[in-house]
């Protein structure tokens, strides 16, 4: 129970600082240009790994009241997928390219990176319906 709630309290907080700093990046009027020099530093260093605080969130929020078995199948497959995830985004962050004929470096990593979201996505997804009726039939049967 408690990396259930250790899980949630840090998603939230970085979820909560995620949109502090894009409010900041997508803002026009930064009253405070010191600040915003330093926001727009971390938010390039941070890079895409900020993009999952908000899907950790919403599957600790979802698996939160579920069963310690159900969060347990997810956070392993977290640990297992993120983890990577991380690491290849850092890769690609350092990674420059001289660009290319239908597209050069930041929008390609960017849009594979995001693919890449939407797979651990829809796989948490799967994988926390499928945890979760598998068993309830089981407490069902006996």
């Amino acid at each position: 129970m408690t990396s259930k709630r250790i899980v949630f309290w840090i998603s939230l907080l970085g979820t909560l600082f995620f949109v502090f700093l894009a409010s900041l990046e997508f803002s026009n009027n930064c009253d405070f240009y010191n600040l915003c020099e330093k926001t727009y530093g971390m938010i390039h260093f941070i890079g895409f790994d900020m993009f999952l605080l908000p899907v950790v969130f919403f599957f600790s929020l979802i698996t939160y009241k579920m069963r310690a078995e159900v969060y347990k199948s997810w956070f392993n497959f977290s640990c297992w997928y993120l983890i990577p995830f991380i690491l290849f985004s850092i890769f690609l962050m350092n990674n420059t390219s001289g660009g290319g004929y239908i597209m050069s470096g930041g929008y390609f990593n960017a849009l594979l990176l995001f693919f890449l979201l939407f797979i651990y996505f829809l796989i948490s997804l799967i994988l926390i319906i499928s945890k979760h009726f598998s068993l309830k039939k089981i407490n069902t049967s006996t």
